[in-house]
């Protein structure tokens, strides 16, 4: 009987090459906003590392890693250079996320006939949607208050 663990997954290490667009680039710690630069490990897949939280992201799967790397190209996610507590960056990179989130399901929609758990689904992102810009706009507002 084989060892399951002695056959190489073939999903473990990345050919070099599109990945090597990702070093060195920053994407921001969903917990503090603040700019990670983007590691390559020996396999070639990206990761990064916030020291201030000790948070460790690995970016794993051909999926999980063009959709990294498509984020980053985009400039679509902003990271600041210092940690602050309750950081619009972090709030805003939020909503990018979750918009995206609601154009994945969005597409999963049937032409003809609807399924309620996905609606329910819809819903749900939207709702989260209002919360996360309520909460940037109690931000902006309480940067104004303050002056």
């Amino acid at each position: 009987m084989k060892n399951k663990r002695s056959e190489p997954n073939v999903n473990v290490t990345l050919p070099p090459g599109p990945n090597g667009s990702l070093l060195g680039r920053k994407f921001p710690c969903p917990t503090c906003g603040v700019a990670l630069s983007i590691r390559l490990s020996q396999s070639s897949k990206p990761y990064c590392v916030c020291f201030d939280c000790g948070n460790q992201m690995f970016f794993r799967g051909k999926l999980g890693i063009r959709r990294l790397t498509e984020l980053v190209e985009s400039g679509k996610l902003i990271a600041e250079i210092e940690a602050r507590e309750h950081s619009p960056a972090v709030m805003f990179n939020r909503l990018v996320h979750l918009r995206s989130q609601k154009a994945e399901l969005i597409a999963k929609r049937a032409l003809i006939l609807t399924d309620s758990d996905l609606e329910n689904a819809i819903r749900a992102v939207d709702n989260e949607i209002e919360r996360a810009q309520g909460e940037l706009s109690r931000l902006a507002n309480d940067g104004r208050e303050a002056k």
